[in-house]
């Protein structure tokens, strides 16, 4: 057999032509499908917009072919590929309490073996462009390296925003910021920018636009938040008091109090809990012309006196349940979602028993509500413990057909409606609230839906805890409209036993203060008017807080954005692309070396957040969980990534155990990789295969296909004409190798989703 030819000159097409790939076999979506299940739980900027109503049907002056002209005239160079008119969908589109028009038009096209769709929307009869997103098939340039740095993007976002606006007063936001989480190395680089309207050269709170640019330069979602009135009218900055004169004042009624802070650190899943003084007199900020007190109930010509903590119940009450079962739950849920019309039908379309990200045993149901136009769907979760209500949305609203108009029941008070929100939460989450207290920084009321929205802090040693809390919207007409328990698993809290004094910690507020100025909506009977406010900012930040227990301060903003980056010869831009991207974790930057050798536990660890998204130990279809290895249980904590690699199939579970410490060699390298990228079969068939380098003897003779097309593939090569199975691979090997694993596992369409 060893005449036939070198492995090493057949190329990756060739192996692919040749039958010797095994591939996995995944559902097909239509993208209709899939775009009618994601509607409710789209990116940030739709859902900033609030939810939508799909009318097909309606007698309308607007036509698909206007939508489809709107768009050849926006983007006269086109998506890069033709589209038909076949290719579009439209829908018009109303959002509950707002009577503006909006249309949507959406397009879905197989192109090359590749879907590609998107979907513009619309406001008005002149059709301004809201929004667009767009999923291109061919993102060649935009992965790692990319084509375009992030300053290059921002141009191009900018220059973007200025075609379609024709607005020349938008300025990049510099205090937006976003996490990147886990992003695989399969996802194109996305550069997001935030940019904020100005007025007389002061920023106008609420009127942003949000511009994506592709690693490539491409721009794919572009979201201006539109207000419901073109029509503004705007303090005159003339009449403005003076800001030390403001700033004197706010430093005379400055006011702090101690709280708990969890931090949640969306890079690596991590959860702090901080001790910090914060403000605590509940003024938002200064009105710059007539100097009155802005707080959550209004204009206040003097600050209101600070509230204290208030239970929300004297007495614990009892669970509604004890260890409820899968059927009792699906009862409830069919009770508690279902719907009075013969135009809508509620579908229980799963049930699954998982932990959430705070740690919590939960039932999750997801449902549909299945109507003429499509469908709406989301997750309701239950305390398997107690059987209570741990995450609910009430979409009933948003249902065609069934928003319906307000009537004059549907002006219920706030006091009303913080009543009825106490009332479900005594029905639907007892046992829980009575670790928690009434709201303390007034209502915030939405006025395009009509609801309510209370915060009820968790308190902990008297404390208040901001980042642990019950959430409840009540809606005008008193229904529930969501409740959201965010009960977080805290083992030890910081003590309160030695902080910095109170009076030590207003001293250091108010040497850090300063106001910044802003144009905002803050007059709900002139809601088309924009206020001049002096807002309070500390240390020029205001994601801020003073660490009680050692009187530093702690910038949120800054830690969030804060990628540790390392140095290294030969690795560097992909070590530290690696930690941007929260592949990589490295706790101490200053103790880490890149050519350490790395263990097996460490380096599958790396291998599976490469291929897929990871968020504090959860991924998709986590819920379905097994066990290949009886040393590696669910709650280890490389029980995703070991599973991971099974389901890739990187690893076999011949072995009873797996050995996450020992250090990993080239040869085990190589195998991994070969079987991860589908070409196992071909690998086997080591005796067509001819390594020519001199230490093919030191590779053993069942991996010597896997070697030899790790080398060929220009996976794992060999130096000096020697492979060297036996080397251990450092974290910068790796790092270097992952990102062709990466690009040959998009290749053979090996990609485990």
């Amino acid at each position: 057999m060893r005449n036939w030819k070198k492995i090493g000159t057949l190329s990756l097409a060739t192996i692919l032509s040749s039958g010797m790939l095994v591939t996995g076999v995944s559902a097909e979506t239509s993208w209709k499908e899939l775009h009618e299940r994601k509607a409710p739980v789209k990116a940030l900027q739709e859902e900033e917009a609030g939810p939508k109503i799909q009318i097909q049907g309606v007698d309308s002056t607007i036509l698909k072919s206007d939508l489809v002209e709107r768009v050849e005239e926006l983007f006269p160079d086109g998506l890069g590929y033709s589209l038909k008119d076949s290719d579009f969908h439209m829908n018009r589109v109303l959002h509950p309490g707002d009577d503006t028009t909006r249309y949507e038009l959406m397009f879905s096209k197989e192109i090359d073996g590749e879907h590609v769709y998107g979907d513009f929307g619309f406001v008005g009869e002149d059709l301004q462009l809201e929004r667009f997103h767009h999923q291109p098939a061919n993102v060649d340039g935009a992965t790692f390296p990319p084509e375009v740095t992030k300053d290059e993007a921002e141009q191009i976002a900018l220059d973007f925003l200025k075609d379609f606006s024709g607005d020349e007063t938008y300025q990049l936001n510099e205090d937006f910021f976003s996490y990147v989480g886990n992003q695989t190395l399969l996802e194109p680089i996305r550069y997001s920018f935030d940019f904020i309207r100005t007025n007389k050269d002061v920023p106008v709170s609420g009127q942003n636009v949000h511009v994506t640019v592709l690693g490539n330069g491409q721009v794919v979602d572009y979201y201006h938040r539109s207000p419901k009135s073109k029509s503004f009218t705007y303090d005159d900055i003339t009449n403005i008091q003076e800001e030390k004169e403001v700033l004197e004042k706010v430093k005379n009624n400055l006011s702090v109090g101690l709280q708990y802070q969890i931090d949640y650190n969306y890079r690596t899943g991590d959860r702090e809990v901080n001790l910090v003084y914060s403000p605590s007199n509940g003024g938002q900020g200064v009105h710059a012309v007539s100097g009155d007190w802005q707080t959550p109930d209004g204009w206040k010509e003097k600050l209101p006196e600070e509230k204290g903590l208030q239970s929300i119940i004297d007495e614990p009450l009892e669970p509604k349940h004890k260890d409820i079962s899968m059927k009792e739950v699906r009862a409830f849920a069919e009770e508690f979602l279902a719907v009075d019309s013969d135009d809508v039908t509620l579908m229980i379309e799963s049930i699954s028993e998982i932990e959430n990200p705070n740690g919590q045993q939960v039932y999750s149901i997801h449902y549909m509500y299945q109507h003429q136009h499509g469908g709406m769907g989301t997750n309701l979760e239950i305390d398997k413990e107690t059987g209570e209500i741990v995450q609910y949305h009430d979409m009933r609203r948003e249902l065609p057909g069934l928003s319906g108009e307000k009537n004059e029941k549907d002006n219920i008070s706030k006091d009303e409606a913080l009543d009825r929100a106490v009332n479900y939460l005594k029905q639907l989450t007892p046992s829980h609230i009575d670790n928690y207290a009434m709201p303390r920084n007034g209502t915030f009321f939405e006025e395009e839906r009509g609801v309510y929205h209370f915060t009820f802090p968790r308190v902990v040693n008297d404390i208040p805890v901001i980042g642990d809390q019950i959430s409840v919207g009540v809606a005008a007409d008193g229904s529930l409209q969501f409740l959201n328990v965010n009960a977080q698993d805290v083992k030890e809290w910081p003590s309160v036993e030695e902080v910095v004094s109170k009076e030590d910690a207003l001293q250091s507020f108010k040497k850090a203060l300063s106001v910044d100025l802003h144009y905002v909506q803050a007059d709900s009977e002139k809601e088309n008017h924009y206020s001049l406010v002096y807002q309070p900012v500390f240390n020029e930040n205001e994601f801020s807080f003073l660490d009680a227990s050692t009187g530093e301060w702690i910038t949120m903003q800054d830690e969030a954005n804060d990628v540790p980056t390392v140095s290294h010869p030969t690795a560097e831009k992909e070590l530290n692309f690696l930690l941007y991207a929260g592949i990589l974790d490295v706790k101490d930057v200053d103790a880490f070396d890149a050519d350490a050798k790395i263990s097996q536990g460490d380096a599958l660890k790396v291998i599976a957040k490469s291929i897929r998204p990871f968020y504090d130990g959860h991924y998709p279809g986590m819920e379905e969980q097994r066990q290949s290895f009886e040393n590696i249980d669910v709650n280890h904590p490389y029980y995703p990534f070991i599973e991971q690699a099974v389901s890739m199939g990187i690893l076999d579970t011949e072995s009873k155990n797996f050995d996450i410490d020992k250090k990993l060699t080239k040869e085990e390298l190589a195998v991994w990789y070969i079987r991860g990228i589908g070409l196992e079969q071909a690998a086997e068939l080591s005796g067509i295969y001819q390594l020519d380098v001199e230490d093919e003897d030191k590779v053993s003779e069942e991996n010597i296909g896997y070697v030899a097309l790790a080398n060929a593939l220009g996976l794992l090569t060999a130096e000096d004409n020697h492979f060297n199975p036996d080397q251990h691979i450092t974290y910068a090997q790796l790092a270097v190798s992952i990102f062709k694993f990466a690009e040959a596992s998009r290749e053979t369409g090996a990609i485990p989703y």
